[in-house]
């Protein structure tokens, strides 16, 4: 059992916890608090990939924070990343209107939706399709480039504070695959919550640590990675929107689409031995398969959709 070796735990502020991984590619051990069962990383002993405040500009000019001009991707690191989700995009595009279906069954009519940790704006470029004001809040100055060009998205390069937007501005804030990588989800939480109108929903997207695959490759998951720090269950993300006074509404594990492409390049070659997966790939280039969209659905990632309590009058 490890006593406050570096932070008290996110949800209960209890200090003792129990290591139950030390994955390779981690940035710590990854612990288990032993009130609420919260799993998260502690301490932090390498932190050269995770994103704590402020825009991610690696020393170039802060013209780059609010530019439209995408020149900028063609010798830029990002370029390849946003490429592979151009390459996704139809796929995804089902994704997207997946999740703006469970938005709309508890609002009537668009308004204005941040998404939080916007990537390349992808999702917003779907939403803006379903009527939504599109806004969008990126560390990356890359990616908030691209978004504004390519789905005239009102994107900020940074990462969020209290004096970002104004107060109950949202109808709607989601956050995909984001907070995981987040030092303090708690607070940021908070953040977004008073950006809601009262009334206003939150959709966020996590993996699910609470899952069969976790429990058979144990340190090797996928989930444990150099910028990941929490590891959420459904109990656990419940209790992090019960924290903040959000009302519970949906918790489901949402199907993903992918390309076969898409499939056999990311998943295969830790499914298969590379010989097979190779195998596997020239046969659907073969049978011009490759661009086909598939559907899987193995309980990995979670999806809770709370809303902020209506005022009081």
């Amino acid at each position: 059992m490890i006593q406050n070796p570096g932070r008290t735990c996110e949800l209960c502020n209890n200090n003792e916890f129990i290591t139950i991984y030390r994955p390779k590619n981690s940035p710590g051990p990854v612990v288990k608090c032993k009130n609420c069962s919260l799993i998260f990383i502690n301490p932090i002993i390498n932190d050269r990939a995770i994103i704590r405040e402020g825009p991610v500009l690696f020393n170039q000019p802060n013209e780059l924070l609010e530019s439209n001009d995408l020149d900028y991707l063609e010798e830029c690191w990002e370029k390849s990343h946003i490429h592979k989700f151009e390459a996704e995009y139809q796929s995804l595009r089902i994704n997207h209107l997946d999740a703006i279906s469970h938005i709309n069954k508890y609002k009537n009519e668009p308004g204005r939706l941040l998404d939080f940790g916007c990537g390349g704006g992808f999702f917003l470029g779907t939403a803006k399709e379903k009527g939504w004001e599109i806004f969008g809040i990126e560390p990356l100055p890359g990616h908030a480039i691209y978004a504004r060009v390519k789905f005239g998205a009102n994107v900020i390069t940074d990462t969020l504070r209290w004096d970002t937007f104004e107060k109950n501005f949202f109808d709607v804030v989601t956050a995909f695959q984001v907070f995981e990588h987040l030092s303090h989800p708690t607070l940021e939480l908070e953040k977004i919550a008073s950006f809601l109108k009262p009334g206003g929903m939150v959709l966020i997207g996590v993996p699910n640590i609470d899952n069969w695959s976790v429990r058979l490759l144990g340190h090797r998951h996928r989930h444990f990675v150099m910028d990941h720090l929490y590891f959420f269950s459904p109990f656990t993300i419940t209790r992090l929107f019960n924290n903040v006074g959000l009302e519970i509404l949906e918790i489901y594990n949402p199907s993903r689409r992918m390309s076969i492409n898409y499939f056999l390049k990311a998943w295969g070659r830790r499914i298969f031995p590379n010989k097979i997966n190779q195998l596997f790939y020239s046969i659907a280039q073969a049978l011009r398969l490759t661009n086909q969209t598939i559907s899987i659905n193995l309980g990995d990632i979670i999806i809770i959709i709370g809303r902020k309590p209506e005022t009081n009058h």
